[in-house]
Order: structure tokens, then sequence, then C-alpha cells
């Protein structure tokens, strides 16, 4: 057998069948789970995105992984080729499948045809509409604002309107749009014997009541249960053309607005400007997205795609909240002017056309090198497998150690409460400033009003991936060389207590601005680590090669954090305690280092 043919059984048909499973395999498990039997709700950029990008990864690790070090792939200047390849394959796995979840999404969604929008509950959910009399309300809009920052270092600001109109039957509708009840002590409303427990009794027009009857005490309540402990007034409504339907119900169910249409306006700014420019920009978005609105024709469209579950999803809801309108169901429809035969545009292909250049430029790189003869032939025998496990020894960077104990559990815990924040789909990319809150963060007006837990839970918080994986590289290169020299208890206790002191000096500085983030722990550590090394209780030619690198570490961190968007209070108060820290422990730890010195010269001496 020839090598090409060689690294096309070994190497390349593997690579096939781990793409084309996962392709196939997770788009079916999406398709039964999610779309069809809707067995529980998981935000679609979770289920399209994230599990699609992180999946590769187990079978690449797994199987692939040594079966990629049978190449050579060795460089002069020492790159991790075998990585790359890795990172590749993963790449290859991914896009297509990313783009397969998209494709279903589409392909598989049902366009359901009513007659107007009152109709929708009685026919089962699907993901697209058509309807043939409708009337969209612009007078009666609900908005939510959303602002927040984006980018490795937060250098950008994203702006959203987000606005619901109610999608009603006619336009007579609207003058009998039903509000929420805002007196708890207020009779329960019954009309046409349906209780109403939102509407007022000002909001039915007079001329349309037939009747009107009102119970008080045992009576109402033995009716209609507790909710009519303040009474009820019963109101019939006069019949239209002598057929039996009242009057609500020849314009629109009476106890909701059955499905808003939903609108959204965004922009991005650089976060990096003067707050007086960020502003002034943010106020004009807003105007420009009012008048665009006020123009818009909103009412043409030639079908409606239910909003899926997503952040989208969330912001509309809370504009359905600040609506006075009644309303039973939080259905988001989002217009749609194209045919709905176009919907899935050039999906398909893009799935095969990713699929087929990922294989061809994987192919290429298994063809260029050479097969190493020695590790070849231990795969081929079985001596292989033998060996330590690739993946256990991938993993086992995350398992607690001697010498990388406290660090490892204090990198698995943040990225514990990252991918459980995730999972609880509050984001991936970047966190609201909201939810943050809502899982510590901390902020003067809340902390200092009783809440001073924020000072420690703020620690283990962190904006969004790009920042999670910044700080967790940071607290890596000085874990390593620290942690093993000052020990366990003194590295957990000086990172708790120069996190606490960092989240006090954001106090100090700011007035109303939530923080999150390890970082000011970490520079605790690395300021602890700066005064161990100019105290010299590390040996000459450590320090020598580490100081300038900690220092440019330091200061690049510290003058980036002036262009905006980055919490150097925290920083600096972190650096500032663990250096006084590092100072005040180092006559100790140079001591002990003698005494260890001492110890072995006497047992080498004997």
């Amino acid at each position: 057998m020839n090598k090409q043919t060689e690294k096309l059984r070994l190497i390349y048909l593997p690579f096939l069948i781990i793409t084309i499973s996962i392709i196939g395999g997770y788009s079916f498990l999406n398709w039964l789970i999610i779309i069809k039997l809707q067995l529980f709700p998981i935000k679609d950029f979770i289920v399209n995105f994230i599990v699609p990008f992180i999946l590769p990864w187990i079978p690449i690790l797994i199987w692939l992984r040594p079966r990629i070090k049978l190449l050579s792939l060795k460089t002069k200047n020492g790159g991790d080729l075998p990585f790359l390849y890795q990172l590749i394959a993963a790449f290859a796995i991914a896009i297509p499948t990313i783009i397969a979840q998209k494709y279903l999404e589409t392909a598989t969604g049902k366009l359901t045809e009513l007659p107007n929008i009152s109709q929708i509950d009685k026919y089962e959910a699907t993901k697209f509409y058509k309807l043939k009399d409708y009337y969209i309300d612009k007078e009666h809009t609900s908005v939510s604002k959303k602002v927040e920052v984006s980018g490795k270092h937060n250098e950008d600001l994203n702006l959203r309107i987000y606005i619901v109109c109610p999608i009603l039957k006619s336009k007579k509708a609207t003058e009998i749009l039903l509000f929420k009840e805002y007196d708890n002590a207020s009779p329960l409303i019954v009309i046409d014997g349906k209780p109403l427990p939102g509407i007022r009794l000002p909001n039915i027009p007079k001329e349309n009541i037939d009747s009107l009857t009102v119970l008080k005490g045992d009576a109402a309540i033995q009716l209609y249960g507790e909710r009519a402990r303040n009474g009820v007034t019963i109101v019939f409504t006069k019949r239209y053309d002598g057929n039996r339907k009242s009057y609500t119900e020849n314009t629109f169910d009476s106890d909701t607005v059955k499905a808003w249409l939903g609108v959204l306006y965004k922009d991005r700014i650089s976060n990096r400007l003067s707050v007086e420019d960020k502003e002034r920009l943010y106020e004009s978005f807003i105007k420009h997205s009012q008048s665009e609105f006020e123009y818009t024709d909103l009412s043409k469209f030639i079908y409606l795609k239910r909003q899926g579950y997503s952040d989208d999803l969330d912001e509309y809801k809370k504009a359905i909240g600040r609506s006075p309108l009644v309303y039973a169901s939080n259905t988001v429809l989002i217009s749609v002017n194209e045919s709905f035969e176009s919907r899935n545009g050039n999906k398909l292909a893009w799935i095969f056309g990713s699929f087929g250049i990922g294989c061809l430029i994987w192919l290429l790189m298994v063809l260029i090198p050479k097969l190493e003869k020695i590790e070849t032939k231990e795969l081929k025998t079985g001596k292989y497998r033998k060996k330590k496990s690739e993946l256990l020894e991938f993993f086992s960077f995350f398992i607690p150690k001697e010498g990388f104990f406290v660090s490892c559990i204090i990198l698995d815990l943040n990225i514990l409460v990252f991918l459980v924040m995730v999972f609880a789909g509050l984001g991936f990319i970047s966190f609201q400033g909201s939810d943050l809150l809502e899982w510590g963060a901390n902020f003067k007006p809340l902390t200092t009003d009783g809440e001073w837990w924020r000072l420690l839970t703020s620690t283990f918080l962190h904006g969004g991936i790009m920042h999670l994986a910044a700080n967790m590289y940071g607290l890596l290169f000085v874990g390593i060389f620290l942690e093993p020299r000052i020990g366990k208890t003194k590295f957990a206790v000086i990172y708790i207590v120069t996190g606490i002191l960092a989240s006090f000096a954001s106090l100090w500085w700011h007035d109303a601005t939530v923080s999150v983030g390890a970082s000011g722990a970490i520079f605790g550590l690395y300021g602890l680590f700066l005064a161990l090394m100019l105290t010299k209780v590390y040996p000459k030619e450590f320090s020598k090669a580490l100081l300038v690198s900690t220092l440019v570490f330091i200061g690049f961190n510290l003058l980036y954090g002036l262009t905006g968007g980055i919490d150097n209070a925290a920083h600096i108060g972190g650096l500032v305690s663990g250096f006084v820290i590092g100072l005040f422990i180092s006559p100790q730890l140079k001591e002990e280092a003698e005494e260890v010195i001492t110890v072995k010269g006497i047992n080498n001496n004997h």
C-alpha cells in the first residue's frame, strides 16, 4: 500500500466520517427534538451556532488528533502545526453544520394561512403565517431600548430599538383595545360570560352595552373564585345583524392582542468616544429610527415569520410588558417581503459548497506532509492505544494538580459560571448589564445598599467570551509561576482579598457602573508577582526573564483601559493591593526559601 493511500485511509477517511456524521446526525436531532417535538426551549443562537461550533472538537480530540500526529508536521520555528490542523478540521465541520441548521429553520417551517389574526390560537403553531384580513396598529406601539458593549476590549456600543405593534383583525378593533387594570381594588369585569381581569369598565363603549349587573361578596366569589373578591361587573353587549356574536367577538377576541408585529432598528458606534459624543449619536439614532418608523407602511408584507427563541425575542417581550394593552400571548411576528418559495435562499448550495471546500482543503493538507513511520506502525499494531489517552491529556489541563491546584479551580469556576449563563440563554459574545446585575455584578447603588456579596461574586462574572478568554489567559500565565512559589492557601486568600479590594476601588471611582470580571483579582496577582520579583524572592535569572514581559502586560492593559469601556479602577486597585501584600510577605518567603536551601545542603553533606 503506497503512502498516499495509507494517509487517506488512516487520516482523511476518519475526517470524512466525522464530518458527515456531525452534519447529518446533529441536524436530525435538532429537527426531531427542537423543531418537531419542541421538547424544551433553547435559544436559537445556542442551537444554530454554539453547539455546532463546539461539537466537532469532541471527535477531533478523541479520534482525529492522534491520527494528525502521524503526519510529519515539525517546523523550524517551532510552530504548532498539529493544532492548526485540528482548528481547520473543526471549522471545516462547523461551517456546513451551522448553515444546515439555518436551512432547517426555513425549509421545515410550515406556512399557515389565516383568515385573520384572531384565529392564530386555533391552529398549530408554525414558523410562517399569511393573513387575509389584518390591521397593523401603529398608535398603540410599545418600545424597548437596548445598549450593550461588544468587541474584544469592549470597544463597540451596539444600539437597538425594539418596537411591537398590535396586529388586529381590522381597523375598527382599535375602538375597544383593552387596558391593564392598575387598580387592584377594582371589580372583575365579565363580558358576555367571559371573565376579563385586565379590562376597565370605561373602556367599553356605552353604546355597545346591552345590560349590566353587579355582584358582590360571597355571590361573586362562588361564581368566579378569589379573583372576584372585590366584586363582579357582568356586561352583556348588543348583537349585530341578528347574529349571536357579541360586539367584542365581531372585532377581535376581547381579552387579548393575539400577536404583535416586531420592528427592529440597530446601529453601532465606538465606545471610545467621549460621553457627549456617544449621547449625541444615540439621540440621533433614536430620531432617525422614529422618523423611519413613522414613514414606513408596516402593512406591506408578503408573509410573517415567527420570531425565534432568542435575545431579540426577550427584548420584544420587554416591550410587550411595557404596553398597557391586555394580552395573553407573547407571539411576535416579523414581516417578510419576499416570496415564500425563496425563503431558503442559497443555503442548500452553501451547505454542499462549504462541505466540499473544507474537504478539499483538508485533503491537500493530508497529502502534502510525509507520514511518521514509527507513529504509523504503533497505530496499526495497537500499541499507540496503550499510551495515555489524548483526551485525558487535554482535559488534565483543567484538573487540579500539585503546583496548579487553586489556579485550576479558579479557572474552572469562571468557565463554569460563564457556561451556565450561556445555557441559561443570556448570550455568548456578550451579556446584558441587567442580566449581569441579577447574577451578582458590582454596582454601587446596589452594593452599598447592603448587597456587599457583590464585591466577591462580580469577580467570577464576565461580560462575554472575549472578556473571559483574555482574563483566563492572564490567570494561567501568572498562576503557573506564582502558586508553586507561595503555596495554594496564600494564593487563594490573596486572589480573593485583592479581588474584593479591586471591587472596592471600582465602587470608590464609579458612581453607577456595572463592573464584572476576574481582572481585578488577576491584576492583584500580577502586583504580587511584580513585588516578589523586585524584592528578589525569585532567582535573578528568572526575574530578569519575566520582569519586562510582566511590566509590558500591566502597562499595556492599563493604557488600553484609558480608551474606555474597561474598569481601570478595579485594575489599579487590584494591582496596588497585590503589590503591597507582596512587599509584606516577601521577607517570609525569602526566609522559607533559605531554610529549604539549608536543609538540602545538610542532606547533601550526609
